[in-house]
């Protein structure tokens, strides 16, 4: 339902067809699957699907987050990746607007005189890319903005294990996979609490208001400044939440819809 929310995201002739296809496709389905309960009343308000048509099958985050890689491994290929062994601020997302990763980029540009991290951008440039590059623009240390637009898993796994902290300030998510993959690869997380992000996040992630670069700024600076005891502790807190996201459990709940038609 994010083309609801978020029309500037789709070209006119996409946003055509994504809300023509949808309201034929809920129209014909006799169940429906989706990926959290905030999806679940999205479709609820914005198609009209009875509720008990509706089954929720969260998602899980991929075994290799969780498995510690070798620190000699990721220093590695962070080095191959950034061509820096500064330690960094990392952000995986796409940038359409309603990702609001300019956001990140002014609170790091607020902070970026205090602290010696650099502000990794992992996605591919979308229809917010020039927000995002106008911000990168003016920050007082763009040579300190990486930009990577794809990387294999385990690369990917490598980065969340090697970052000093994750900075999600999406402002629309049916999930937030992004989230629980930063929380079981052991990296503190800062996002929103919009849309379903604190069903994955709950009280293991900080948040921070979005589209606010202080707010976020500030919270990035209270983690950045935890020393190692109260880290692990966020740590730790978070790693047993995200244990609790499993594909089994995503297949089980499947089951159980089809069993039930």
């Amino acid at each position: 339902m994010q083309f609801m929310h978020f029309p500037e995201d789709f070209s006119r002739t996409a946003l055509f067809f994504t809300k023509l296809f949808t309201r034929l496709a809920m129209r014909r389905s006799q169940a429906v699957l989706t990926i959290s309960e905030f999806s679940r009343q999205e479709i609820a308000r914005y198609t009209r699907t009875p509720f008990d048509a509706m089954r929720v099958t969260l998602l899980a985050a991929d075994e290799s987050y969780a498995k510690p890689l070798p620190g000699e491994f990721i220093a590695e290929r962070v080095m191959a990746l950034l061509h820096s062994g500064e330690p960094y601020i990392l952000v995986v997302a796409n940038t359409y607007p309603h990702k609001s990763v300019e956001t990140a980029v002014r609170a790091f540009s607020k902070l970026c005189a205090d602290i010696p991290h650099r502000l990794v951008l992992l996605g591919k440039p979308r229809r917010g890319e020039d927000a995002v590059a106008a911000a990168v623009a003016e920050t007082p240390a763009p040579e300190r903005v990486s930009r990577l637009h794809y990387l294999a898993q385990t690369d990917l796994a490598a980065l969340y294990q090697g970052a000093d902290l994750f900075v999600f300030p999406s402002k629309y998510e049916g999930f937030g996979l992004p989230v629980l993959e930063a929380m079981s690869a052991g990296v503190p997380v800062v996002t929103t609490r919009e849309a379903a992000i604190p069903e994955v996040g709950g009280d293991a992630v900080a948040y921070a208001e979005a589209g606010n670069a202080e707010a976020f700024a500030a919270e990035i600076r209270r983690l950045l400044a935890l020393d190692a005891p109260a880290r692990a502790a966020v740590v730790a807190k978070a790693k047993a939440r995200a244990a609790g996201f499993s594909w089994e459990a995503t297949a089980r709940a499947t089951v159980a819809a089809l069993e039930a038609l």
